[in-house]
């Protein structure tokens, strides 16, 4: 569990330095931070062909990006990372599991109307 919390963490930091580097987007781990999250995840979602986008380059995406949304809930509510005994990785919030990388990948799959900041505070108001 430690090890996932540090890959994460990691993760969600390189999601920072990527978005300010090359978008000129500041990302601060704030619940607002989570519209510009949803932009930068358009640019990744309006490709047509997301199948054909190297597969390496979206798990990274998916694991930067998912690890910065995983990082927002455990900051702004709480939660823990871990994993299924089927490397399935997830993150314990109370006594809720959430899927931070599915949601991200859902969100570049399917569009805006899969929406991170609307998923969040749906989620948000159940506590």
């Amino acid at each position: 569990m430690e090890r996932l919390n540090r890959i994460f963490k990691e993760a969600s930091l390189r999601a920072v330095v990527f978005s300010r580097k090359s978008l000129g987007v500041n990302l601060d781990f704030s619940e607002e931070s989570l519209k510009d999250l949803d932009n930068i995840l358009d640019v990744f979602s309006r490709n047509k062909n997301i199948e054909d986008v190297n597969k390496e380059k979206l798990i990274d995406v998916v694991m930067r990006f998912g690890g910065y949304l995983g990082e927002v809930i455990s900051k702004n509510i709480s939660g823990n990372w871990n994993e299924t005994e089927e490397k399935e990785i997830f993150l314990r919030v109370n006594n809720k599991i959430v899927y931070p990388l599915n949601i991200v990948y859902k969100r570049i799959k399917i569009g805006e109307r899969a929406s991170i900041e609307s998923w969040y505070n749906k989620f948000k108001n159940k506590f």
